[in-house]
């Protein structure tokens, strides 16, 4: 009885899938819309010249899948232009999770989807916008649009899609008005991520009524934008703040032409951020904020504890105990405070310099619970010296809420000319909660309360435009 019972699993189990094969054989018969295994090989052979491989399945009249196509144009690749490729651009796509359904694909083709996706011929499927990764859908049948699609790019580098070196995908059309403040432009960040105001902007005046044709770093260099009056004192130098050397853009710093000039001990530093020993440093300064953004929007006031503040302390440089952290656990007990965070994405390519380096954010939380609202310092944890603007515009309870931010990057290092490598040293600084919905292309606002813009009339900055006391 029980070997009969077995017998009929077996071949209930064969005949499965012999019906799937023979499904699936039939609708590549009947559906022209996406290419056979058989179609598809003989596609790549023709592109070659000659035979690119002689397994059995390359004969095969079921559909291709995305995975076996990127097999085979791997192998058309490699038999054309040879098997060179970028090893350390391979490894950031896996090691970043780049294609995030790259282990659910054989082994066999993985290596294969990878080459291809590095090399722009077969990039995947977005996964939404402010996300670093993309969906390669290694089992879904290749359509002949795209298989078409992947010829062309075989056959000409320039229909190619490009690549960041730390493995996202750029693009190259519709840019944000400021794209040359960047080193390139991702697929998957909207024109607004990009056009927010960089920290700098904040304390600088703009006069200048039509910035369509510059971005606002050629503008604040050329076009008069100058420090709130009585500030001058603070710089130590008279270096014009047009210089590249009191601020560097993300393309400044991939470019690392500049030096960085410190205001605070008047001192140039000779490096920069941007050359391939610095990728991994680039990262693991996206992981630091990621983690503080994690820690802070993941607050719940019936599980808090010291396990919370002692990470949060090291997250930004402070020690565990402190009295700003015992506070805020009261605060959060007492009010009640739930946030619960579903998206943060720090994206180490705009990284910039002001006094410091920072590196810019998008956030999606909400608070989930809380006695009150009113008081957002119960609600939301400060900056680390306790004194950061909290302003969050038409926040309510259950109200999802997004933000574009940049966080700031500190160290209690104190020798002289401390390298950029000293990154166990270096923590977050906070800018507490703040919702920066000002475009850069938008009013420049008064930096402090209590001041208007004015237009010098002589001296060295004649003609331009400065904030001054009311």
């Amino acid at each position: 009885m029980v070997i009969n019972m077995k017998k009929r699993l077996i071949m209930y189990c064969l005949l499965m899938i012999i019906l799937a094969f023979s499904v699936k054989k039939t609708l590549a018969a009947e559906n022209a819309d996406y290419f056979t295994i058989g179609g598809y090989v003989g596609l790549m052979e023709s592109y070659a010249g000659e035979s690119i491989t002689d397994d059995e399945l390359s004969h095969s009249d079921a559909f291709i899948t995305k995975a076996e196509a990127a097999y085979y144009t791997n192998i058309t690749y490699e038999n054309t232009y040879g098997t060179s490729y970028d090893d350390k651009l391979y490894n950031q796509v896996k090691e970043n999770g780049r294609i995030s359904d790259l282990n659910k694909i054989d082994v066999s083709y993985r290596d294969s989807v990878v080459k291809c996706f590095i090399r722009g011929i077969m990039v995947g499927d977005s996964e939404g916008a402010y996300t670093q990764s993309r969906k390669f859908k290694g089992k879904d049948f290749l359509s002949v649009k795209e298989g078409k699609n992947i010829l062309k790019c075989l056959k000409d580098e320039k229909s190619r899609r490009k690549i960041s070196s730390d493995g996202q995908l750029i693009r190259t059309t519709k840019l944000p008005r400021n794209y040359a403040d960047f080193p390139y432009i991702l697929e998957a960040f909207p024109n607004g991520f990009y056009e927010k105001k960089f920290e700098f902007m904040s304390y600088l005046s703009n006069p200048v009524k039509d910035v369509r044709q510059k971005t606002m770093s050629e503008i604040i260099r050329s076009k008069g934008c100058l420090p709130v009056k009585g500030a001058e004192g603070w710089y130590k130098s008279k270096k014009s703040l047009f210089g590249i050397n009191t601020f560097q853009t993300p393309a400044d710093i991939k470019k690392g032409s500049e030096s960085y000039y410190d205001f605070s001990d008047d001192y140039e530093y000779k490096y920069t951020l941007w050359n391939s020993e610095n990728e991994a440093l680039r990262l693991k300064w996206a992981h630091l904020v990621e983690d503080y953004i994690n820690h802070k929007y993941s607050v719940n006031y019936k599980t808090i504890d010291k396990k919370w503040d002692k990470e949060m302390g090291k997250l930004i440089g402070i020690s565990s105990g402190s009295n700003d952290l015992k506070q805020y656990i009261k605060n959060v007990k007492a009010n009640k405070v739930i946030i619960e965070l579903k998206q943060v994405t720090v994206e180490p390519s705009t990284l910039y310099n002001y006094d410091g380096y920072y590196m810019r954010a998008y956030v999606k939380y909400r608070v989930k619970s809380a006695n009150s609202l009113k008081d957002l310092s119960k609600v939301f944890l400060k900056d680390y010296s306790g004194n950061a603007e909290i302003k969050v515009k038409n926040l309510k309870k259950g109200k999802w809420m997004e933000m574009i931010i940049d966080i700031r990057y500190g160290t209690n290092i104190v020798k002289t000319n401390a390298t950029l490598n000293d990154i166990e040293d270096y923590f977050v600084v906070s800018k507490g909660v703040y919702d920066y919905d000002a475009n850069l292309y938008g009013k420049m606002q008064a930096p402090v309360s209590g001041y208007k813009m004015a237009k010098v009339n002589s001296g060295e900055y004649k003609g331009n435009y400065r904030w001054v006391l009311k």
